[in-house]
């Protein structure tokens, strides 16, 4: 298999880096119209199973390099687009919850912060635990140039 130019790579990413807030853009006009993405959580869905049907195309077409560089291309947007859309998501959750137990003061606080404790230690501790997972399998960095050897 071939491998893709320089420039061509350059490309892709400038691409894959434009096109998230491109498809976030897009996909927010779907939300609310028509029967299939009523709320966040029906576009969240899709997306995610577009993703899944991605990785199966890759998985497949590995040996492609084409396939791959759409897979680099698709990728990035569909995953920046789905977490996205999370918030609105919560929001959902929020407004059904006062609807059906008909609270008078609102649980969105309670919410966003169950999420916030939950997801910020994992942001902080993710980086760690690669750095010693690469370790552990032998990937270190020169220390004369910080050159991954």
């Amino acid at each position: 298999a071939a491998a893709l130019a320089p420039s061509s790579q350059k490309a892709l990413l400038m691409a894959a880096t434009m096109a998230t807030p491109l498809a976030t853009g897009a996909l927010s006009t779907l939300v609310g119209h028509g029967r299939r993405f009523e709320s966040s959580y029906h576009l969240i869905r899709a997306m995610f199973v577009a993703t899944l049907a991605l990785a199966l195309v890759l998985a497949v077409t590995a040996t492609s390099t084409t396939c791959v560089a759409l897979f680099m291309l698709c990728y990035p947007p569909l995953l920046g687009a789905t977490f996205s859309f999370f918030n609105m998501s919560l929001s959902d959750l929020i407004d059904a919850d006062k609807a059906r137990h008909g609270r008078a003061r609102r649980l969105g606080t309670s919410f966003f912060g169950v999420n916030a404790l939950c997801t910020k230690p994992a942001q902080s501790l993710a980086p760690m635990l690669i750095v010693a997972l690469l370790a552990r399998a032998g990937f270190v960095a020169d220390s004369a140039t910080g050159d991954p050897a």
